[in-house]
């Protein structure tokens, strides 16, 4: 009987160590979503022994198309599909091991066994399969050494399985890429050692193309490697993009649970920012009446004292009645605004149309005893209708026009002019005090850094933030913007100021 010489075509040894790598790849990945598929183990288990032993076989099978001998050669399909059995089976068996919630020594190795031998079977099957018109002869020592060699890589796959489950993602990708080549390394060993045991004889048999039930085609088998390429490549690449959606969704659910937390302690911050102001207003409004009995005490004494002294007093007595009058009324003021707090913070708006003209001449009614005799002379231009709660505003207004006389100092005829502007659906109105003739005071006080402003113009702050406006302050100069009243297209007539001189 002839001895045929075998021969192995470089290219396909390449394709099918590359299906051994791609079939180690894909083993480690599904060994790393083993813990999150336990949910559904049986659908997981057989779709991914499916894949891996697809990719298996199409090892093997690629590994055999790379055999050439002088003869024409075919492959039985029914001892092909068992080949292809044999292959499921061993990758059931390797995922069934990996999947377990623990496994041993003793586990791995007795997996490791049983993988090997059902890797072996599959090898041989498809050997058995083989058909060129002879027969194949096996060298034993070379049989033997190849169950071994599959047995070792079959450990290794299951041992690098383990690993990379309980290996932190972020290290995963590294121990899949390095045990990838392991393993493709291990099956391309084990394969080619079992072909290196096998020795090819020719008996005289017909040509292998006229045997019933056989694969002749060999462009028919490169196609069905081809497509096992096929299968196995979007295998991988479903798996990675698997991986990346877990991890996005993982991701997503850590920053919902943070987000979460996070609404809950600024919740639980606000509301305790919220007890702490309500007592604090509370208190404000407590310390207010404590105040207010003496400091109408202390205005009653400095009036008294004032008329029993009269214009006979020392000229340095009387500037200390001045300035002790002065104060007490600016302590008067203060314990009015503290009283008020509770209405600035609480009183819903009512949004009505306002006439800031009418509004103003009130305040300057209202404002009246607190000139202490003085001749203020106002200028004030015709002012719009703005939308807003009429109280409200009247308050804040108030306090502005305070602030403002208050910040034009001693002088004894202050000016104080006020006039508005519109821009873009809004009122600014501006409130200014100077000198009479219209210069300003040598030494104009910065009405942010006047006494009392914290509570005052800070009160009106608030109003005009709950109207939507605001409210800025610089040396002199207060701007109050307000929203306009849609329903007024004109409001400014032509012409100059008004001017109201003291009677």
């Amino acid at each position: 009987m002839p001895f045929l010489t075998p021969s192995y075509q470089p290219e396909l040894v390449a394709l099918s160590f590359l299906i051994a790598c791609l079939a180690g790849y894909a083993t480690l990945s599904l060994a790393a979503g083993a813990g999150a598929a336990r949910r559904a183990s049986w659908a997981w288990l057989g779709g991914s022994a499916l894949i891996l032993g697809f990719g298996i076989w199409a090892m093997h099978f690629i590994g055999m198309l790379a055999l050439r001998v002088p003869v024409p050669m075919a492959y039985a399909l029914p001892t092909t599909l068992l080949s292809w059995l044999a292959a499921v089976l061993a990758a059931t068996l390797a995922l069934h091991t990996i999947h377990r919630p623990r496994v041993g020594p003793r586990e791995l190795a007795r997996g490791g066994v049983l993988l090997g031998l059902s890797i072996t079977s599959m090898h041989y099957l498809g050997m058995h399969a083989l058909r060129f018109g002879g027969h194949v002869e096996y060298d034993p020592g070379g049989v033997a050494l190849s169950v071994l060699v599959a047995v070792g890589a079959a450990t290794a796959a299951l041992w690098l399985g383990l690993r990379v489950r309980v290996t932190a993602p972020a290290q995963q990708e590294r121990w899949r890429l390095g045990g990838a080549l392991v393993l493709g390394l291990a099956i391309a060993s084990m394969h080619y050692t079992g072909m290196h045991a096998a020795h090819f004889h020719l008996d005289g048999m017909g040509a292998a193309g006229d045997m019933p039930g056989v694969l002749s085609s060999l462009g028919l088998a490169r196609g069905v490697a081809l497509v096992a390429v096929t299968l196995l490549g979007m295998a991988v690449w479903a798996l990675l993009m698997n991986e990346r959606v877990t991890s996005h969704v993982a991701r997503s659910a850590e920053l919902q649970r943070l987000n979460g937390e996070l609404e809950r302690r600024v919740a639980e911050r606000t509301e305790a920012l919220e007890h702490a102001h309500a007592e604090l207003l509370a208190y404000a409004v407590a310390v207010s009446h404590e105040l207010a009995e003496p400091t109408r005490r202390a205005a009653g004494v400095t009036h008294l004292l004032e008329r029993a002294l009269g214009d006979a007093a020392d000229p340095r007595v009387q500037r200390y009645l001045a300035l002790l009058r002065q104060e007490v009324d600016s302590m008067g003021t203060h314990v009015a605004q503290l009283k008020q707090l509770p209405f600035f913070q609480g009183a819903p708006a009512r949004f009505e149309g306002v006439s800031l003209g009418v509004l103003v001449r009130q305040v300057r009614s209202d404002l009246e005893p607190l000139l202490r005799g003085r001749r203020v002379q106002w200028v004030m231009d015709e002012l719009p209708r703005v939308r807003g709660d009429t109280m409200l505003l009247r308050l804040a207004f108030t306090e502005v026009l305070a602030a403002t006389l208050d910040a034009a100092g001693n002088v004894p005829q202050p000016r104080i002019e006020v006039w508005a502007e519109r821009q873009e659906g809004e009122v600014v109105v501006s409130v200014r005090h100077g000198a009479p003739g219209g210069e300003a005071p040598p030494r104009a006080v910065p009405l942010a850094l006047r006494a009392g402003e914290r509570i005052g113009l800070a009160s009106a702050r608030r109003i005009l933030h709950q109207h939507g406006g605001s409210l800025e302050t610089e040396p002199g100069l207060v701007r109050l913007r307000l929203p306009a009243d849609p329903e007024v297209k004109v409001w400014r007539a032509e012409g100059e100021a008004v001017v109201c001189q003291p009677a």
